[in-house]
């Protein structure tokens, strides 16, 4: 039952060391039944060790020594200072965090593949965050893309990590690297539908509306139902003037119950742009159904109307929001 039991959960989850104890004792304990007799330890007798005996027991506890630092010690050494990375960036110790990334990936260890993700992750997060010092953010992300490039120099067909350092390209605002990078990955991983998402965003800041949108349709075909994909393609049919398609797949969004507080306000940023206030009052119309008690849906509801040169609507909104919150 056990020995099933092991087989079973390999299907669905990587072993671990809680079932290799359970698994590699149950051998043992098989082993053991299977014994027909045991050796009388009372009876064992000791001899010296010849020379050659003696020389091989020598090499074999060197060759111990130098597995145990080299494959236990030295990734444990680089684990426990990756956490340590990982909590100073939590605390906002932006620059001791920065000092123990490169300490994490001097030990050049199995770990560093773990480590080079969580370095460009902080620096993904601080790209663009004014709080932390220009120089800073230049050198961290500086670092982090190197060593996500020593990465993909290592791991070349491995779409992931391009996918990785063309994320970030989007998030400085680099486009051109951002394309090599997202185009690497997307031949690598031709129908992963995140990669036409981070691609297009690339077109999208460029103002291309239209190769934006070309990417964002293939996408979708690739997996019409994924909720994501649909209001992605939503956003850029609006921003490429294809409001009739957008239309479409809102309403097949609508109909199945999926347009939430978070998609609709995707899509009221994407109307805003093209200045479509009518349809964006629409949309916070339905927002507020969704959430009556929400007073920043009427405040921004009276912002619309504002734009829509209607100052009485507006005015009726801010009073039903201060009906909801008196201290509004």
């Amino acid at each position: 039952g056990l020995l099933g039991g092991f087989f079973f959960q390999n299907l669905f989850v990587f072993d671990q060391l809680s079932s290799y104890i359970l698994f590699f004792g149950t051998l043992g304990y098989i082993h053991f039944l299977s014994q027909e007799t045991v050796p009388d330890t009372k009876k064992l007798t000791s001899k010296p060790f010849s020379g050659a005996e003696a020389s091989g027991a020598l090499l074999i506890v060197i060759l111990l020594v130098f597995l145990l630092y080299f494959v236990n010690f030295k990734p444990y050494l680089e684990n426990i200072t990756l956490l340590q990375a990982m909590a100073e960036a939590g605390k906002g110790n932006i620059p001791e965090s920065h000092n123990l990334f490169l300490k994490t990936l001097s030990y050049g260890t199995l770990g560093d593949r773990e480590a080079r993700e969580q370095f460009l992750h902080l620096a993904s997060q601080i790209a663009n965050h004014e709080g932390s010092p220009q120089n800073l953010r230049e050198a961290i992300l500086r670092d982090a893309v190197s060593e996500m490039k020593v990465q993909i120099a290592s791991s070349p067909d491995d779409a992931r990590y391009h996918l990785f350092l063309g994320a970030v390209y989007n998030i400085v605002g680099n486009n051109i690297e951002a394309r090599q990078a997202l185009g690497n990955a997307l031949a690598l991983s031709p129908k992963k539908q995140h990669i036409f998402f981070e691609l297009a965003q690339t077109y999208l800041r460029s103002g291309d509306f239209q190769k934006a949108f070309e990417l964002m349709q293939e996408a979708l075909n690739l997996e019409p139902k994924y909720p994501f994909a649909q209001v992605n393609f939503v956003v850029t049919a609006i921003l490429a003037g294809r409001e009739d398609l957008a239309e479409e797949v809102v309403s097949k969004m609508r109909s199945v119950g999926i347009l939430g507080q978070e998609e609709i306000s995707r899509i009221i940023n994407a109307y805003a742009a093209r200045k479509k206030f009518e349809k964006v009052r629409e949309l916070y119309l339905e927002l507020i159904k969704l959430e009556p008690k929400n007073i920043q849906h009427r405040v921004a509801l009276a912002a619309t109307y504002l734009e829509l040169g209607r100052s009485q609507d507006a005015v009726l909104e801010l009073e039903k929001a201060i009906e909801i919150d008196p201290n509004f």
